[in-house]
């Protein structure tokens, strides 16, 4: 359980420093993000491997259920900041977000899989895509 709630703080504490970086174009927070989640720290069969086992603690622990829950909050509330500096467009904020870590976790799961399926500037092009294709560079206001 501490493994587990460790991995979480940890992730977490490396997308709270990018959003609060404070960088001056927002689609490079997201960008960034992107580039975290799909870093060697992150993206490995051994990550993978824990994150699984720990995923299956969450469905039949109510220990490791709270901090799934806990974690996925904090992920959500880091989403939700760094989103809201994005352009307004036909996609509310709230569902960017979702839709953003859901093509993260995606993603990464199958990179994490199999990075000669999937490499790591692919799965970076396509999470960009998706980003730009949800708020497009140069609508709205900043």
């Amino acid at each position: 359980l501490e493994t587990y709630q460790e991995l979480c703080d940890n992730f977490i504490g490396r997308f709270a420093e990018e959003v609060e970086a404070g960088h001056p174009d927002p689609w490079t927070t997201i960008d960034r993000l992107f580039e975290v989640h799909f870093s060697e720290e992150w993206s490995n069969p051994d990550i993978l491997g824990a994150w699984i086992a720990f995923w299956t603690l969450v469905r039949s622990n109510p220990d490791f259920a709270e901090v799934s829950r806990h974690y996925n909050a904090r992920l959500q509330t880091l989403l939700d900041r760094a989103v809201a500096r994005l352009p307004q467009g036909p996609v509310p904020p709230r569902d960017m977000a979702t839709l953003i870590s859901a093509t993260m976790d995606g993603l990464w799961l199958d990179y994490s899989l199999s990075q000669e399926r999937l490499t790591r500037e692919r799965a970076l092009d396509l999470a960009r895509t998706m980003l730009r294709r949800l708020a497009p560079v140069g609508a709205g206001n900043i």
